[in-house]
């Protein structure tokens, strides 16, 4: 199905932010010529996989003088189930468009990580504390979203999953392992430090916040690993981050049958284990679990309106985070 909507315009937004026109044509100058393209999403929720892509998308005046940059998307009819291995998998595909999806990954090798904050998730003063306190080690880089008062959101990008894994670390030289160790220890001595803080200041205090850990699969240059935990505890991050085996395990089983670009994992703090969320393909498909698809329609009933959702506040987000639903994805 196709449809054209606004994507975003020249007046102030709810946050009082304003694009210029030169900003508006810049970004669909990338839609139409970088080879990639965004995903439709739902509210900005990271954890759900995509319900369709953009095509293509223009600048034009509006009535009143200013611009709107107008963009053609289509959202995806093609569903089927697939069997991998015995799991039943939903794979989501476009009729016509097989361009892959843009890239949100920006790491600065000359520091340990780079930490991604939405600005309106913190007020100026706690922002700029909170710079302050990791720019010696951390590139950081602000990124906002459109929702009034969006659900809180951090993303960390490592330049390697050696980071997290000690199965890739195994398959490394000495030297390089030794060096990859330090290096973790050094990662996750900054997480232990940095997290409380982000916790004390971020809102809204009602959620749980989002914490996206962004790095490269090691044989596969351009595939992107995503781990998604959700809690206030460090432990528990750091628990979560050096048990991925079961992960890795499974990104080498699809890599057998498909090319893929970027695939995510969440993190279950009740059962303590690690669950396959979805993965998008160079081809511009997307593969995810039943669960997570079971998710992406929750969140458009919600949004419609018209039908009532079929999960409570205090049942567990179907998500898989293992949090009750009006902590996580309500």
């Amino acid at each position: 199905m196709l449809t054209t909507v606004v994507a975003s315009t020249t007046h102030r937004d709810k946050h009082g932010d304003k694009m210029t026109k030169e900003a508006l044509e810049s970004m669909a100058d990338k839609i139409e010529k970088s080879g990639r393209v965004p995903a439709v999403n739902i509210e900005h929720k990271y954890v759900l996989p995509p319900m369709g892509k953009v095509i293509s998308a223009e600048v034009v005046p509006r009535k009143d003088g200013e611009y709107q940059l107008e963009v053609n998307q289509e959202i995806f009819e093609n569903e089927r189930e697939i069997n991998i291995k015995g799991e039943k998998l939903i794979e989501l595909s476009s009729q016509n468009d097989k361009r892959p999806f843009s890239k949100n990954f920006d790491y600065n090798k000359d520091k340990l990580f780079t930490i991604a904050y939405d600005f309106i998730n913190f007020s100026k003063s706690d922002l700029d504390e909170l710079i302050e306190k990791t720019d010696d080690f951390a590139e950081t880089k602000t990124f906002g979203r459109k929702s009034l008062v969006p659900d809180p959101v951090v993303m960390f990008m490592l330049g390697s999953l050696v980071y997290f894994s000690r199965k890739v670390v195994k398959k490394t030289s000495d030297k390089l392992a030794e060096e990859i160790s330090h290096d973790a220890v050094k990662f996750y001595g900054k997480l232990k430090e940095i997290i409380p803080e982000i916790v004390d200041k971020i809102r809204p205090t009602n959620k749980v916040p989002t914490f996206i850990f962004k790095t490269k699969y090691p044989e596969e240059k351009d595939l992107v690993v995503e781990f998604v935990v959700k809690s206030k505890a460090p432990l528990i991050i750091e628990e979560a981050l050096i048990n991925i085996e079961e992960c890795i395990n499974k990104i080498e089983e699809f890599l057998e049958m498909f090319d893929i670009e970027m695939i995510q994992f969440i993190f279950n703090v009740k059962e303590k284990t690690w669950h396959f969320n979805y993965f998008t393909t160079n081809e511009g498909k997307v593969v995810g679990s039943k669960k997570s698809f079971e998710n992406l329609r929750i969140m458009r009933i919600k949004l419609d309106g018209t039908n009532k959702v079929p999960v409570g506040r205090n049942d567990l987000c179907p998500c898989g985070s293992g949090l009750k639903y009006k902590k996580c994805c309500m």
